[in-house]
């Protein structure tokens, strides 16, 4: 039983070493929508044909974001995601390969932070730019 507890709650657990980039990837996403609220928050996902929402690791790190609900897949180039509801916070999320689709969507929602998420099998891992929606009481 020791063997197994300082396994899975050791040095092990603490490292997060990943056996390659697209398990890194989902993991670091899964952890960026954890912190989000799934009610206040949209994110698309520009990672096909690398990595899709439905990664296994991305639905258990962040159970609250849903395949077609508020997570979704852009899949074809220079295609426009789908209308989020207007009270929501954007989170676009591009692997290296697809920045370049980043443009129009800055020009569609300005004034948006980009973030640069760097790891250990590729840096930068991916890149996320986020439009907040801020509401005044």
């Amino acid at each position: 039983a020791f063997a197994d507890i300082r396994y899975y709650f050791g040095p092990y657990q603490e490292s997060h070493v990943f056996a390659d980039r697209n398990t890194e990837i989902a993991h670091q996403i899964g952890m960026y929508l954890n912190g989000r609220s799934g009610d206040e928050w949209t994110a698309y996902l520009y990672g096909a044909p690398i990595i899709y929402s439905g990664f296994p690791t991305i639905p258990f790190l962040a159970p609250h974001f849903v395949a077609n609900v508020n997570l979704y897949d852009i899949i074809e180039p220079e295609t426009q995601p789908p209308a989020s509801n207007s009270a929501t916070s954007n989170a676009f999320i591009y692997l290296p390969e697809r920045l370049a689709e980043l443009d129009p969507i800055q020009q569609t929602y300005p004034d948006g932070t980009l973030q640069t998420i760097t790891g250990f099998h590729s840096d930068p891992l991916f890149y996320i730019y986020e439009n907040q929606i801020t509401t005044t009481p």
